[in-house]
């Protein structure tokens, strides 16, 4: 009975200390609230960081793909482009030398004469007296080629030696029709021959006449004394000695 008395006073006493002391709200929690404000302060950098770097790499690398995307395009297209003015260009030039270099001595002397047949050149008929500085007056036709007598020949024959090959070098002057005389040239030695071919090739003092391969320009007289057999005429049909 003691017992529960003082058990009892004691629990009352304890009630009473309890109820004097005022309610007091628990303290925050700090630690927490630093730890996270610290994380949030670590993640805010960290993303920063993070887009940065990937923006500018990002960047870096397109800018690298288009400046390398350009940079083949234009290389394959100067390419192309100077490839194509290559082409042109030595188009061009093929065109251009065929035209003009690429023309032989015989084309040329076609040029200045038409070709009748495989024997020989025709002409205006028109024969005349040239001066020439080393043979001096010598016989042409009427555009300047230095006309030549064959010594194999014989005169006033009325025939030609010169057959096959040798016509190749020595086609013989075709005429339409009659010859025709210029000044200092005397008509009355003109005359023809007509050839197998049935062509008709001019004669002068009975000397069947020829023209040379190698005489690529008017006055050109590179066949005289070719083979001691080829000579040029002068204005009386005798050979230039």
């Amino acid at each position: 009975m003691k017992r529960s008395f003082v058990f009892v006073t004691l629990l009352m006493a304890l009630m009473l200390v309890l109820a004097a002391c005022p309610a007091s709200a628990p303290a925050p929690d700090t630690g927490a609230a630093a730890d996270a404000t610290a994380t949030e302060a670590l993640e805010e950098p960290t993303e920063a960081a993070t887009e940065t770097p990937m923006a500018e790499e990002t960047s870096e690398i397109t800018g690298t793909t288009e400046m390398t995307d350009t940079e083949g395009m234009t290389d394959g297209e100067e390419m192309t482009d100077t490839m194509d003015m290559t082409d042109t260009m030595d188009m061009t030039d093929t065109m251009d030398m065929t035209d003009t270099e690429g023309m032989t001595d015989g084309e040329e002397m076609t040029d200045t004469m038409d070709m009748t047949g495989t024997t020989g050149m025709a002409s205006d008929g028109m024969v005349m007296v040239t001066e020439d500085d080393e043979l001096g007056e010598i016989l042409t036709d009427g555009a300047g080629f230095t006309l030549y007598l064959f010594t194999q020949d014989t005169q006033d024959a009325g025939t030609s030696t010169c057959t096959g090959g040798c016509l190749e070098n020595w086609p013989p002057f075709i005429v339409d029709g009659e010859p025709s005389a210029s000044e200092g040239v005397d008509a009355s030695l003109l005359g023809t021959i007509t050839l197998d071919d049935g062509t008709t090739q001019a004669t002068y003092n009975g000397w069947p006449l020829y023209y040379y391969v190698d005489d690529v320009a008017a006055g050109d007289t590179t066949g005289q004394g070719v083979g001691d057999v080829w000579y040029a005429l002068t204005s009386e049909g005798e050979q230039v000695p």
